[in-house]
């Protein structure tokens, strides 16, 4: 595939339906995509399971170099149009497929039936291979006198920094389903404008992520 799908891919494409690319994107978590082929000249070939039935869907969607679909049809009541299994399809490729000309081929793996799962204690999946240090628990205390004891090294260790307490903080990072869910998404007149904007971090967003990254030891 010579152009990866990408955001505007999406949003050009279902700019009249955006309800759609919401209803593919819970078909996206619900892990629906059971199977994809990225064929060259941008072929796009997936199996997409149907929602709450016991039915799969072939899909195929056709990208241009422009990043632009120029063919889609789906075996759903609505594939000749614009349907969700289009949108999980776009969304699927678009977090999934890297800039490649090589044709790539992807299919899930199927969940073992019941009977085929084997009971097992968890001492038995991972056998203990070391004696604890002490056969009490530890108290708050022990905590205590160990981080005070690393602290008095004035240097940055890696257990001193996983005993530290962590600091609360909410980083200004923007996702695709948040943008899309968002109501001014939906009252846009360019909805692809609109996202591609929303998605510009500024300067003092940076600053804020930057500063959050930075451990600093007193």
């Amino acid at each position: 595939m010579a152009e990866p799908v990408n955001l505007f891919t999406i949003t050009s494409f279902f700019s009249e339906t955006p309800e759609r690319v919401k209803k593919g994107l819970n078909s996206f978590h619900s892990n629906r995509v059971v199977s994809v082929a990225v064929l060259p000249r941008g072929v796009i070939k997936v199996s997409v399971q149907a929602s709450q039935k016991k039915k799969v869907y072939e899909v195929e969607v056709h990208v241009e170099e422009g990043q632009t679909v120029k063919y889609s049809c789906c075996q759903c009541p609505i594939g000749r149009g614009k349907c969700h299994h289009m949108a999980a399809v776009l969304i699927w490729v678009e977090k999934n497929v890297s800039r490649t000309d090589v044709e790539c081929a992807w299919k899930r793996a199927k969940t073992p039936s019941t009977d085929q799962i084997a009971a097992k204690r968890v001492s038995e999946m991972t056998p203990s291979t070391t004696q604890a240090g002490i056969k009490r628990p530890v108290t708050q205390e022990d905590k205590d006198w160990v981080q005070a004891t690393l602290s008095q090294l004035g240097r940055l260790t890696g257990i001193g920094w996983i005993l530290s307490p962590e600091t609360p903080r909410t980083l200004p990072i923007k996702t695709f389903e948040g943008l899309v869910t968002n109501p001014d998404y939906a009252e846009a007149e360019d909805q692809a404008l609109h996202l591609l904007s929303s998605f510009v971090v500024t300067n003092r967003e940076k600053q804020q992520i930057e500063r959050s990254e930075i451990n600093v030891v007193v």
